[in-house]
Formats: structure tokens, C-alpha cells, sequence
């Protein structure tokens, strides 16, 4: 009870007395609420900040891990195709000692049909005088058969 209440006051004092301690207690619970509000909003504005701080590390930390991957995959590609040149220059010094084989084996076949060739007319040259002899010998057993018969 407020102390108006106790004594006999005019019924309008007692009106604004009351309405004068409500406003006081509404004010009083408006500036606990307004703290509380303010508090919450710094609060907020703190976890925001917080968050975003968070935020800005892990995608810091997700770049830089990002970076660490493209220069490893680089670095594993160098590898990669330093590899694989070695394995061209191989494969191409083994393709150049094939060719190189091949090659003397065509000139050495070359060679061996020039030789086959010289043989072969050789055998030839024989052959033809071989037939001349036999055609002279024909002949000549011809002549002699004809000069018997008579």
C-alpha cells in the first residue's frame, strides 16, 4: 500500500500519486528493459564479430590450404611429366638404335643384292655361253652327220 492510501487525501492527489509511482515503475522497468536491450545488442554485436572473425580465419585457412594443394599438384605434374620425357627420351633412343639396325640391315641387304646381282649375270654370262657352246656343238654334229651320210 502506498503510503497516499493510509492517510485521507483528496480522491485526484490520490489519483496522480498512483499514476505518478506507475510511471515511475514503468520508467523504471522501460530503462531495465532498454539496458538489457542494449546488452543483448552489444552481445549480438559481439557474437556477429565473433563469427565473423571466425569466418574470415577458416576461409584464410581454406585459401592457404588451397594454395598448398595447387603448388603440390603442380609439383607432383613436373614430376609426372618429367617422367614421361624420360620415358619419350628412352623409348626414342631405343627407337633410334631399331632404325639405326634397320638401316645397316637395308644397306647390308643392299650390298648382298649388288653382290647376288653381280653373281646372277655372272651365272648368266655362263648360261648363255654355255648354250652358245651347245649350239655350236649341235651344230658341228650336224655338219658331221652330213658330211657322213654322203
Amino acid at each position: 500500500m502506498t503510503p497516499i492510501a493510509e492517510k485521507q487525501v483528496p480522491l485526484k492527489e490520490f489519483l496522480v500519486t498512483i499514476i505518478a509511482e506507475n510511471e515511475k515503475r514503468y520508467n523504471e522497468r522501460i530503462d531495465t528493459l532498454e539496458k538489457i536491450i542494449n546488452k543483448g545488442s552489444q552481445d549480438a554485436k559481439d557474437a556477429v564479430k565473433t563469427a565473423i572473425d571466425a569466418q574470415e580465419k577458416a576461409v584464410s585457412a581454406a585459401l592457404s590450404a588451397a594454395k598448398e594443394a595447387v603448388l603440390k599438384a603442380e609439383v607432383a605434374s613436373e614430376k609426372r611429366f618429367d617422367g614421361i620425357r624420360l620415358e619419350m627420351d628412352r623409348s626414342f633412343a631405343a627407337f633410334n638404335k631399331i632404325t639405326d639396325g634397320i638401316s645397316r640391315e637395308i644397306g647390308s641387304l643392299r650390298e648382298s643384292r649388288a653382290g647376288n646381282k653381280e653373281r646372277s649375270d655372272g651365272m648368266k654370262s655362263i648360261g648363255v655361253a654355255v648354250m652358245s657352246a651347245f649350239a655350236v656343238i649341235t651344230s658341228l654334229g650336224t655338219l658331221l652327220v652330213l658330211i657322213l651320210k654322203k
